[in-house]
């Protein structure tokens, strides 16, 4: 049975890399190449979906990808400058229509 939004814990506020080598790393390396490098890993996740798809990689590949996503997410983050509590509040937003979409009655 699914769980009601108010039954699922809010997520932490866990950063994965701390915010002062978040900058010194976006002060050395540039906007411009975090961002390039962000969609490198992105190509590389997609490619890791497909390939496990199909078979010719582990789930375990596709979590290493994953956690790679994760990371450069935090800089772009930074980068943009997106505020957590607006993004969180966006989460729950699109979390609160699935469950209604998957609660209604067929």
């Amino acid at each position: 049975m699914l769980r009601t939004l108010s039954e699922i814990k809010k997520p932490t506020k866990m950063k994965l890399i701390p915010t002062h080598i978040r900058q010194r790393i976006i002060a050395r390396d540039g906007n411009k190449d975090i961002l390039l490098h962000f969609t490198e890993e992105l190509g590389e996740l997609l490619s890791s979906i497909n390939h496990c798809r199909r078979n010719r990689q582990t789930p375990e590949n596709v979590m290493k990808e994953i956690a790679d996503m994760m990371i450069c997410l935090e800089f772009v983050k930074e980068i943009v400058g997106i505020d957590e509590c607006n993004l969180d509040a966006r989460i729950s937003a699109i979390a609160y229509q699935l469950e209604k979409e998957v609660n209604k009655p067929e």
